[in-house]
Order: C-alpha cells, then sequence, then structure tokens
C-alpha cells in the first residue's frame, strides 16, 4: 500500500536550498485562433483560414515513445495542458522546489518561427507568442522570460528585441536555430541588439530540426527514430560553438554569452581538446581568435544540466563537472516535460561550493534580472 505524503508544499520548500532554474515550459493552449488577436488585422485575415494547431504536421514526423510526453502529474487539476496554468504551476514547481528564478522558455514559438517561409509570416507569430506570453505570465515575479526571435529576418528580430528589450520581466533571448550556423553574419545584427540591452542567448531543440527544409540537420542524414534524434543533440551545438568560436563573433561581441539549454553537456569536453589542438595548429586560419577555444568556452558558454548524463560509474561524471563545468552549469529541471529532472535527485554528490554554483550563482551570471 503506497504510504501517503503528508508534507505541506512549505514543509517542501524549506527542505530545499534556494534555486534557479532555467528551463521551465510555459504551454500556449487552444491553437493559432488564441495568437491571432495579438496580430495586426491584415495577418489576423490571412492566418484564420489555416488555423488549426500550433505545431502542423511536426508532431507526427517522430514517433514519440511517451504517450503524453509530459508529466501526469504536472497537468492543472482544472484540466487543461501541463504547463498551461502560471498558478499551478508556481504551486507545483516554484513552491515546492524553492524555486526563485525560473526561466520561460516557449518552444512552440521557436517551431513557428523556422517552419514559416514566409520571414514576414516567422516575425508575426512569433511576437504574438510573445505577446501572449507576457500577458499571462508576468504577474509572478519569480519567472522570467526568454523572449523569442525568427531566425529569418535579422532586422526583424532586432526589432522585436527593442520592442520587449527594456521589459524587466525579458532576461534573455531564445534564437531557434535554422540551418545556418551561429557564427555566421547573418546574425550580427541579433546580437548586437541583445547586447544593446543586456541580454544574453538562449539556445534550446524545438526548432523542427530536421522535420522541414531550412530547419538544421543531423550527420548523414535524418534519424529515423526519436531515441536516436535524442542521443544526437550534441551534433548542433558542436557545429555551432566551433563556428562562433572560429568565425570571430566571440571576439566581436566580448560581453555577449550564450547558454546551451537541454543539449547535453558532457560532448563539449573532447570538443574543447579537439578545439584547443587544432588552433594550436592552425591558428592562421582564423587570426581574430586571441586565445585557447576552451578559455571561450568556459567564460562565455552556459549549459543547462538537463537532459543529465549518467554514466555507470557516477564519480566520472562527477569528476567531470568538478574539472569542467562548475562554473557555467546551470540547473535545469525541464518542467513539465516527460524527462523533466527534480532538484532533489541530480547532482547530490557533487561538492557543496559546485552545487551551489550550479543550482543558484551560476544562472546569475547569465540572466538579466532586476536588481533586488
Amino acid at each position: 500500500m503506497a504510504v501517503q505524503n503528508l508534507e505541506t508544499p512549505a514543509e517542501t520548500q524549506k527542505r530545499h536550498r534556494p534555486i534557479n532554474d532555467v528551463d521551465v515550459h510555459p504551454t500556449i493552449v487552444g491553437g493559432m485562433d488564441v495568437l491571432l488577436p495579438y496580430m495586426p488585422k491584415v495577418w489576423q485575415e490571412k492566418i484564420r483560414p489555416s488555423g488549426g494547431p500550433l505545431r502542423p504536421g511536426v508532431g507526427s514526423r517522430y514517433l514519440h515513445p511517451v504517450d503524453p510526453p509530459v508529466m501526469r502529474d504536472a497537468v492543472p487539476p482544472g484540466g487543461g495542458a501541463a504547463g498551461s496554468d502560471p498558478v499551478f504551476l508556481a504551486a507545483d514547481h516554484l513552491d515546492k522546489y524553492n524555486v526563485q528564478n525560473g526561466l520561460l522558455i516557449e518552444i512552440v514559438s521557436s517551431t513557428l518561427a523556422c517552419a514559416a517561409a514566409d520571414p514576414d509570416h516567422s516575425a508575426v507569430v512569433v511576437s504574438a507568442c510573445n505577446d501572449y506570453l507576457l500577458e499571462r505570465w508576468q504577474n509572478d515575479k519569480r519567472l522570467t522570460l526568454a523572449m523569442t526571435v525568427s531566425p529569418l529576418d535579422p532586422q526583424l528580430a532586432v526589432k522585436e528585441i527593442r520592442r520587449h528589450g527594456k521589459n524587466p520581466f525579458v532576461s534573455s533571448v531564445f534564437l531557434p536555430i535554422h540551418n545556418i550556423r551561429l557564427g555566421n553574419r547573418h546574425y550580427y545584427p541579433i546580437y548586437e541588439a541583445a547586447v544593446e540591452h543586456g541580454l544574453n542567448i538562449v539556445l534550446h531543440p524545438g526548432a523542427g530540426e530536421s522535420m522541414f527544409q531550412g530547419a538544421t540537420v543531423f550527420a548523414c542524414g535524418m534519424a529515423e527514430r526519436y531515441i536516436e534524434r535524442y542521443v544526437e543533440w550534441g551534433q548542433i551545438p558542436w557545429s555551432c560553438m566551433s563556428s562562433l568560436i572560429f568565425n570571430g563573433a566571440m571576439d566581436r561581441y566580448p560581453e555577449l554569452k550564450f547558454m546551451w539549454v537541454e543539449w547535453g553537456f558532457a560532448w563539449a569536453v573532447p570538443m574543447m581538446w579537439r578545439m584547443d589542438k587544432s588552433w594550436r595548429g592552425l591558428r592562421a586560419d582564423c587570426p581574430w581568435v586571441k586565445t585557447w577555444p576552451s578559455e571561450y568556452v568556459h567564460d562565455r558558454f552556459f549549459f543547462s544540466t538537463q537532459p543529465i548524463d549518467e554514466p555507470h560509474v557516477r564519480e566520472h561524471l562527477d569528476r567531470m563537472i568538478e574539472d569542467y563545468f562548475a562554473d557555467n552549469l546551470c540547473f535545469a529541471s525541464d518542467y513539465p516535460h516527460w524527462d523533466h529532472d527534480r532538484p532533489d535527485m541530480v547532482l547530490k554528490s557533487l561538492k557543496t561550493a559546485t552545487q551551489q554554483k550550479i543550482y543558484q550563482e551560476n544562472a546569475l551570471r547569465f540572466l538579466r534580472l532586476p536588481k533586488a
């Protein structure tokens, strides 16, 4: 017979240290119809006939082995989608685990941004998503938003950053990755606008990777199964981080930082080794790179814990984190998705000082948060 948990939310919270969570997913429910009021009238008339769900055709490309792909107990008591009710999310996650700052990353907007063939269409839908979230989610001061921009037209992305960039609820820019590497000058205007507003760049899967023309692709062709795609995420940040460093974007924008959320992080260790070795012998190919590539990674790139890598020997992971990621790894729950990590279940064997950095301090060095 199961033992009932009689602990109150206040008692549960007391057991947890204050944490910052860089991966909390709000959900837009109601299909495209709920976004139409946030669009100019001409675009409402253009988009309304299409209507339908917010991710048409994408969900059926890969058969997800977990149905639904969210935690069942994250569904609000009154019904609706997990992550759709700000009040219930606050009670179920922020209160329960003493989350001081939860970074909202809305994934549907990134899919819509890259699925649209028309850059204007892409920008309009993304703007509508941002306005929807701003209206419904900024009442809780523990939440902060990674505002989405469309990567298709950098000038339209700049316009969106300037529209919301001074809002204290906005703490970073969520840039969906299109099939152009991030070090390409295509993105320079976006980076300049982000720096102008004191915002850093968040990268997260969900932009329809390998699902349609123009989206990022995986090496050797499209994965056939969800598990392949899930395992191989690291190919995309590997390529983009190399591009940012060797094409000079990190030197061009020395104030700018990037965070890889939900891409894993263990892959970055052999990559740093390879980049350092290659730069030592081939630095004439990129004379603007002023120091070891691994130093850029340590100082300017941040990573999230979820999905946590789990070797058979746990000490191997602990040693890797202590040696390479103590200063730039941030706790991420991925609430309310199926593979989310509870704050009280991961990284428990790390040094106390390292846990403090990962659960709290590192995120504060990345997010632009209102001063207390």
